[in-house]
């Protein structure tokens, strides 16, 4: 069980439910969005999810709902956690487009009714399977990028990586039992990397945030040195 799961057993400082939420949205690749409908009561459709690098959610549906407040519903079963973000909508910037579109290479590109939005966040809540609901402060999920060239460099990290040095992701995936050599990187964000295999998608999370192309490369390297069995937990973060 997760310790957000038994919230008596352990007190999570509104810190650590704030990353707890943020990776979870930064896991999720489906989620549920409501919206109104005119007087009618909130319609449930299933959406897919990626994420800005400072944890703000990517969503894709209609252009027609776009002037309407939303609540995206993401689930982490192995957390025991569900997570709704709440907000309005723009349309994404061209980098976090392509964000979207390598999580989702099987995603609608053509057709002109979808779109890809990136959430206004207003308000975070986390709920627990045991039905405890802790809300988040918008300025503790907002994760505050520092300087660094990071979401600029990621399109060339992700080619660099999956084209020169695949047996890195393997050597990440091995060490999590997962040792097939098809997993490949999709993202490169400040918590972590998200890789896929077919259809399949894992989330690989930092302990600490990088926002430097040259801290990401150490990172990455610790991870390989402990994936192969040739470094200590302590050169970098281990894999959630």
């Amino acid at each position: 069980m997760h310790m957000l799961a038994n919230p008596t057993a352990v007190k999570l400082d509104p810190e650590q439910v704030a990353r707890l939420s943020r990776l979870t949205v930064r896991g999720a690749t489906m989620g549920r969005l409501l919206r109104s409908e005119g007087n009618n009561a909130p319609l449930a459709t299933r959406v897919r999810t990626a994420c800005c690098h400072n944890g703000a959610p990517l969503v894709q549906f209609s252009k027609k709902e776009t002037q309407k407040p939303i609540t995206l519903l993401l689930e982490n079963e192995a957390a025991g956690l569900s997570v709704g973000v709440q907000g309005m909508v723009a349309l994404a910037d061209p980098q976090d487009i392509e964000r979207f579109y390598r999580r989702h290479t099987d995603a609608e590109a053509t057709d002109a009714s979808l779109a890809v939005f990136r959430m206004d966040v207003q308000a975070v809540y986390a709920e627990t399977d045991e039905g405890d609901v802790r809300w988040v402060d918008r300025d503790r999920y907002i994760l505050k990028l520092e300087q660094g060239d990071l979401a600029e460099a990621e399109t060339g990290i992700v080619e660099h990586v999956n084209g020169g040095h695949p047996d890195t992701i393997h050597a990440v995936l091995s060490h999590r039992g997962l040792g097939a050599d098809d997993w490949v990187m999709t993202g490169a964000d400040p918590e972590g990397i998200d890789v896929a295999r077919g259809s399949h998608s894992m989330r690989i999370a930092f302990d600490t945030p990088v926002y430097s192309r040259e801290t990401f490369k150490k990172m990455l390297i610790g991870l390989r040195a402990i994936g192969s069995g040739t470094g200590k937990p302590t050169q970098a973060a281990t894999a959630e």
